[in-house]
């Protein structure tokens, strides 16, 4: 019998394996693959590389985090490998690496465009370091696009948008594959469940917000408390939990404690059970004011929680929440509007329909429906070939 065709290899390059919104993306695609191979190669180990091997995805790491030991690595590896793409992440010294390697070897790349980026345009508010990173980045992809066989595939409209501007591509040119959830770890449980994780967290009957992420400037934790404040001066009995960790966290609860709302805030700091969360709660609040996806918007609704989420072109929550149709959408920054929101979702008869839809969304963006549209991508790179 003659052996069957042989399945596609993709590696993967990483900068390190933190817990970010990049790398459980990749996670995902690697675990949920159908008919594809995957390699991680990264120059940095991190928290995740547990979850990684957990769940059966080959890692490599570089015996060196410099990125001269880094190609070494990575030449060595994709020539005893020999892959069919090279799947690039985030770092503009990955970037390079890929371009080098990849030219080298004669492998095209796909070049996976997840932030927002912006270039040309000034530091914005709550940026900090990251605005010299995402001027770098920028960097190595212009150099990426031209020299090597390259791809480019955007987690966003609004992220392929802003890369098309800071590259100078035709946005024609970048492909949208929005990244998906676990919709079998991510689902709504039975009352019983969400009595008893309340019961653990402190909380009452009445309605219960979650914000979660990076607890800094852009994330818009004060917000949320500002508009959690004022939906309880206008009656609404609710509590509010933070979860995540942050330069800014002190100063969150020193903002509670000043609306008189400290006891109703809950920083509960970074969590690893958000599957057990979000179906306790009943609205999830995304205040960011740039964010390329937000997967915690796709898992509070595969879990059937009310997303109310700021709108503008640095954000893909509108694209998320399909305009408004499967979540609530406000301003970006307009706090009074975010506090209405709450209000109007305070009423289960606000929500129910809201929900409904939002379901309805998450599972056209699960992990196996994104996977197999990002396969068909690794596919079409390769046959161009």
């Amino acid at each position: 019998m003659s052996p069957g065709p042989t399945r596609p290899l993709v590696v993967h390059l990483l900068p390190d394996l933190a817990v970010g919104g990049g790398q459980v993306v990749v996670q995902a695609i690697a675990a949920s693959a159908v008919t594809v191979d995957h390699v991680v190669w990264t120059r940095r180990g991190g928290p995740m590389l547990d979850r990684y091997t957990a769940s059966g995805v080959e890692v490599r790491v570089s015996p060196s985090p410099s990125p001269v030991a880094g190609l070494r690595d990575l030449d060595g590896l994709v020539a005893e490998r020999r892959p069919d793409v090279l799947h690039v992440h985030h770092s503009p010294s990955e970037r390079l690496l890929a371009a080098v390697v990849g030219r080298r070897h004669g492998v095209p790349i796909l070049d996976h465009l997840h932030a927002i980026a912006t270039s040309d345009g000034p530091r914005r508010e709550g940026e900090g370091g990251r605005y010299l990173l995402r001027r770098g980045a920028n960097l190595g992809s212009r150099l990426l696009a031209r020299v090597g066989d390259v791809t480019h595939v955007a987690v966003s409209g609004a992220v392929r948008d802003a890369h098309a501007r800071a590259l100078r591509l035709d946005p024609d040119e970048v492909q949208v594959i929005l990244p998906g959830v676990d919709t079998d770890r991510f689902r709504p449980v039975d009352g019983a469940t969400r009595r008893r994780t309340r019961d653990e967290l402190g909380v009452g009957d009445g309605l219960l917000v979650i914000t979660i992420g990076r607890v800094e400037p852009n994330k818009g934790q004060r917000d949320v408390v500002t508009a959690v404040a004022s939906a309880i001066r206008d009656g609404v009995d609710l509590d509010a939990l933070v979860v995540g960790e942050g330069p800014d966290a002190e100063e969150i609860a020193r903002v509670a404690d000043r609306l008189d709302v400290g006891d109703r805030v809950h920083l509960l700091g970074r969590r690893d059970d958000l599957d057990r969360l979000l179906p306790a709660c009943d609205v999830l609040v995304s205040a960011s004011r740039f964010e390329g996806f937000g997967l915690t918007l796709v898992e509070a609704l595969a879990s059937g929680v009310a997303v109310v989420s700021y709108a503008s072109d640095t954000l893909a929550a509108p694209e998320i929440l399909e305009g408004g149709r499967s979540g609530t959408l406000v301003p970006a920054g307009d706090v009074v509007a975010l506090g209405e929101a709450l209000v109007h979702l305070a009423a289960p008869a606000a929500r129910e329909p809201i929900i409904e839809r939002g379901r309805a969304r998450a599972q056209d963006l699960s992990t196996a429906a994104t996977s197999a549209r990002l396969e068909r991508l690794y596919r079409a790179v390769i046959d161009r070939r």
